[in-house]
């Protein structure tokens, strides 16, 4: 999977349908029932920070997208078929939220009433007329609030079709992006062959979320995770972890967000690096991650590296191939001196995941519940502590269609202040992704952090670690 923005992407043209709820849906989600189902943590952040930056007339990177390619015509009419097997597997997809005097209050539309159709949009011969269909009608559905926040087009010619889905980020995270690609393309499949749909069982995430609250609510503050928490925010004088580096914002100040890509390693020098990271008691991430920390200390002075590591909640069989937010947040907080390589700050990095891993089982909101006092932390804030994500996409089903098929995570616009970065471990070689505000200094800095970390790794190589190791 590669990842950048609609705008940017570019697939077939031809007859494009849109795959929409059916009139015995679109009744049956006049009549929702309401539910007792409290929304996870992760989902109440969300739908708080989409209200907080209405409120201000800012708009939040909210949706989450995918599209690949298919050989030949696809069908519309099997493909709406696939939407409504696929959506009544997950039953995340079966409801919206409301807001409520008392909170946020979910509904759900009984699955057996829901159904999509395909609907005949008309005819695009270039990418701008597809973008001017697919970006606003994303920006217009994929919401958290009042219907069912998801949709889905299809493009299709003679040769080679293309499939886009987008949903909002309560329904998904970006594992869930990947194993949807899966999923539809085996649906799709099925039944257009007609045999059975191959996929394991699963569960709900909505399920998840209320035991994830049973279990939270029996947090105190005895909790190990809350005092690892409260150490890493006083290591900072009480703040969250930024971008290292200068991005040209006055305080307060969002814009709107650009991609970077910035190509680490190719598949043999990732190879490469993982066989010295091993020999020098460390891991391919930790390495990568001790290259960024580098560039913090070298091109900002930085004494210390900080960022919040996104780790997957996922932890039955049931639930890998779930739909959901399943994601915690851990504190990363590497200290560096003048003279530390890059294998001893790659053990440190390993060292401290490990330790952080008493954080694993605490929601972060949870956390910050408790010791609100601590991080300043408010509900209606529009500010979020940026994230540093690694994800190797080997272990990932259905990853060797992934180029065939031309697969991409997609991305809309947005405002923020500070940098999401996304390291991704592919087989054809590692490369970063970032959401960067777009000001010259935001764009010019993080290029140059991650060329600097990109040079170091390629150091490393040279240098064959800490003994006698080269490429070859």
């Amino acid at each position: 999977m590669q990842m950048t923005r609609l705008d940017d992407h570019e697939t077939v043209t031809g007859e494009v349908w849109l795959l929409r709820p059916s009139l015995r849906t679109r009744q049956a989600m006049g009549r929702a029932e309401r539910s007792d189902a409290q929304p996870s943590y992760l989902q109440t952040a969300h739908l708080d920070l989409r209200l907080a930056m209405e409120r201000i007339g800012k708009r939040d990177a909210s949706w989450l997208a995918l599209a690949f390619e298919r050989e030949g015509r696809i069908d519309p009419q099997v493909l709406a078929r696939t939407l409504t097997t696929w959506v009544r597997r997950h039953g995340v997809l079966q409801g919206w939220f409301t807001v409520g005097e008392g909170g946020y209050v979910r509904h759900d539309v009984h699955v057996d009433d829901i159904e999509f159709v395909a609907e005949a949009a008309g005819r695009v011969d270039d990418m701008t007329s597809l973008r001017a269909v697919v970006g606003p009608l994303l920006d217009e559905v994929c919401t958290p609030f009042d219907t069912l926040g998801y949709t889905m087009v299809a493009v299709a010619s003679q040769e080679r079709s293309a499939v886009y889905l987008g949903q909002d980020h309560c329904y998904s995270d970006g594992f869930s992006v990947m194993i949807a690609f899966t999923e539809i393309n085996e649906i799709y499949e099925a039944l257009e062959e007609g045999r059975p749909v191959d996929l394991p069982p699963t569960v709900s995430y909505t399920d998840y979320a209320q035991v994830e609250r049973e279990a939270a609510a029996q947090v105190t503050v005895e909790h190990p995770a809350i005092a690892y928490w409260a150490d890493y925010a006083m290591k900072d004088m009480g703040t969250l972890a930024t971008f290292p580096m200068e991005l040209g914002l006055a305080p307060g100040q969002q814009e709107v967000l650009v991609p970077a890509r910035i190509d680490l390693l190719d598949g043999p020098e990732t190879e490469a690096v993982e066989r010295l990271a091993r020999q020098d008691g460390a891991t391919f991430p930790s390495v990568v991650y001790a290259a960024c920390a580098i560039a913090a200390r070298d091109l900002a002075g930085r004494s210390a590296y900080r960022f919040l590591n996104p780790i997957h909640t996922r932890t039955t069989a049931e639930q890998l191939p779930a739909m959901g937010w399943f994601v915690n947040l851990t504190p990363i907080h590497v200290d560096l001196a003048a003279g530390d390589d890059i294998v001893s700050i790659a053990r440190r990095v390993r060292e401290t995941f490990r330790s952080a891993q008493v954080c694993a089982d605490v929601p972060v909101l949870r956390v910050m519940e408790l010791v609100k006092e601590v991080f300043g932390f408010e509900s209606d804030s529009i500010q979020r502590p940026p994230i540093v994500s690694y994800l190797d996409g080997r272990l990932v089903p259905g990853s060797e269609r992934w180029d065939a098929q031309r697969f991409f995570g997609l991305t809309g616009g947005g405002d923020d202040d500070d940098v999401n970065v996304w390291i991704n471990r592919m087989p054809a070689g590692t490369h970063v992704m970032c959401s960067v505000p777009d000001t010259p200094t935001a764009v010019t800095n993080v290029r140059a952090f991650f060329e600097h970390a990109r040079d170091t790794l390629h150091d490393y190589l040279a240098r064959g670690g800490d003994g006698e190791s080269s490429l070859s």
